[in-house]
């Protein structure tokens, strides 16, 4: 049977993570209606892409998409899906074109990540971009932090059915640089206990000279403002200011973990 599903609303940071998601039955169409989208960001954008891939692309069905009615978030969110699947059916208003051009605030438009190649050439591409419109040293701190969580997403084993998916941003009402990166494996999304799974992510990582730990205390040293989120199931883990905290929130599908510079 085919499917509906809605989305509306200021869809930005973790509300986005609603989206992701859970392994299900095959429909016969999927009808996906954005047209109440109020705001986006790469948040949007990553679980976004998440959810047409998983359907479009390794599901075969056609996912039909409405996009906002609003053209200034459309644009931003046209320009920020990336290259989209075969099965993806855009259905524009009567009169109304596709947007050409990508905003200037989109980095990177999401983006598969499936081969360790892809994930340094985006890991060692990101901060050049950067560095002609923001800080050198927040350029090349997302840079190295792009290639830390990518390199994570494609060397562990993972049951993803879909590649991982990568966006980055400057999201300009926050005026912060974000690159969330997720995939739609169940390992910790499942765990009953997924905070505590986190948390002892997080311990590993402490013990491991050169892993997120590594990365987000050279941002103090780097006098950058940062923070570190992952989201899996029910569990959150999130560092800023030098201290790490775990939390338990609305369960969601799959892993994400998104790095922001807020800047000044």
């Amino acid at each position: 049977m085919p499917i509906s599903l809605s989305i509306s609303g200021d869809i930005r940071s973790e509300a986005a993570l609603i989206h992701l998601p859970a392994p299900q039955r095959r429909p016969a169409e999927v009808m996906l209606t954005a047209r109440h989208v109020a705001a986006v960001d790469a948040w949007s954008a990553t679980s976004l892409r998440s959810l047409i891939d998983y359907f479009a692309r390794y599901q075969q069905v056609n996912v039909v998409f409405e996009p906002p009615d609003d053209r200034a978030v459309w644009q931003v969110l046209c320009g920020s899906l990336g290259t989209l699947p075969a099965h993806f059916i855009l259905r524009e208003p009567d009169g109304e074109e596709q947007p050409r051009s990508r905003p200037r605030n989109v980095i990177l438009p999401a983006r598969r990540i499936d081969t360790m190649m892809a994930a340094r050439e985006v890991g060692a591409g990101l901060a050049g971009p950067l560095m002609s419109n923001y800080r050198r040293s927040a350029a090349n701190w997302l840079g190295g932090m792009a290639g830390a969580l990518l390199d994570n997403a494609v060397r562990h084993p993972r049951d993803s059915p879909t590649a991982a998916i990568v966006s980055a941003m400057h999201e300009r009402d926050e005026n912060e640089l974000q690159l969330v990166v997720s995939d739609l494996d169940t390992t910790v999304s499942s765990d009953p206990d997924a905070a505590a799974a986190l948390d002892a992510m997080r311990d590993r990582s402490i013990e491991n000279w050169g892993g997120l730990d590594t990365m987000v205390n050279l941002s103090v040293r780097r006098g950058l403002d940062v923070s570190l989120t992952i989201a899996a199931g029910t569990g959150r883990l999130y560092w800023r200011g030098g201290a790490w905290t775990t939390a338990r929130a609305t369960a969601v599908a799959g892993f994400t973990a998104a790095a922001t510079v807020h800047l000044d």
